[in-house]
C-alpha cells in the first residue's frame, strides 16, 4: 500500500509489513482514522494513525521553523505545522521520553512552502513525548533540524 500526498509526483510506503497480495476491499474510518484491509486469503490488516499533510497556500516561507502542536495537551489528535524556505527531503518523527522513534509522520521530498500534518495518535499510551523536524535540502548549507515537545492526555 501507498499513498501520495501530492497528486502523485511521489510516493510514500503507508503498509510495511503487508504480505505481497492482493487487496480485495479497502474501508476507512475517519473518525477512528483506521483503514482496515482486507486481502485475497491472507487476512485483514488494520492500519491506525493515518496523517494527512497538507500545503498551506503558495507563499515560499523565507526562513525555517517548526511550530508547537495545537492544541497541547491533545487527545488523540494534534495539528503540527511547518516551514521550509527551500525543497528538501523531509523527516517529521515523534519520541518517546526515552528517544525511541514511536512513529515516522512525514517522510519525503518537499517542495518549498508552509505545511500542516495532523498526528493521530489514538494507539499511543498518555505521557510526554518528542516531534522533531528534520529537512536535507539540496543544498547542505541550508540544513535544518528542530525538536519540540507534546504532551498526550488520555
Amino acid at each position: 500500500m501507498f499513498i501520495s500526498n501530492n497528486y502523485g509526483s511521489s510516493w510514500t510506503e503507508l503498509a510495511a509489513g503487508l504480505p505481497n497480495t492482493v487487496a480485495m476491499h479497502l474501508d476507512y474510518n475517519e473518525a477512528a482514522n483506521k483503514l482496515r484491509i482486507g486481502t485475497h486469503g491472507r487476512g485483514v490488516f488494520e492500519i491506525t494513525g493515518l496523517t494527512g499533510i497538507a500545503s498551506i497556500g503558495s507563499e515560499i516561507p523565507s526562513d525555517f521553523s517548526l511550530e508547537q502542536n495545537y492544541p497541547n495537551p491533545f487527545n488523540p489528535s494534534t495539528t503540527i505545522k511547518y516551514n521550509i524556505p527551500v525543497k528538501g527531503n523531509v523527516t517529521l518523527k515523534l519520541y518517546n521520553t526515552l528517544g525511541k522513534e514511536v512513529e515516522s509522520i512525514v517522510s519525503q521530498i518537499q517542495n518549498a512552502g508552509s505545511y500542516s500534518v495532523t498526528l493521530n495518535a489514538g494507539s499511543l499510551t498518555s505521557g510526554v513525548y518528542y516531534y522533531k523536524l528534520n529537512v536535507n535540502s539540496e543544498n547542505s548549507s541550508m540544513d535544518f533540524s528542530d525538536t519540540k515537545k507534546l504532551i498526550l492526555l488520555k
